[in-house]
């Protein structure tokens, strides 16, 4: 799965996250995390490739939208 995120804001975006990873992250509480994307309004990221299907996210934008 490919995890994307688009802004859809007036204001810029940063974007973090965190994603399961048993096999990668087992010396992490199997967690992996990820960050930061900054993304301008409009834009897009890809931030992530993963086949499982749990993750969190993490997104303020400059004016606090």
């Amino acid at each position: 799965m490919e995890v994307r995120f688009r802004n859809n804001t007036t204001s810029t975006a940063s974007v973090a996250v965190m994603f399961y990873s048993p096999d990668v992250c087992a010396h992490a509480g199997q967690w992996g995390t990820r960050g930061w994307w900054v993304i301008g309004p409009g834009g897009t990221a890809h931030v992530l490739n993963t086949s499982n299907r749990y993750f969190c996210f993490y997104a303020e934008t400059a004016d606090g939208t």
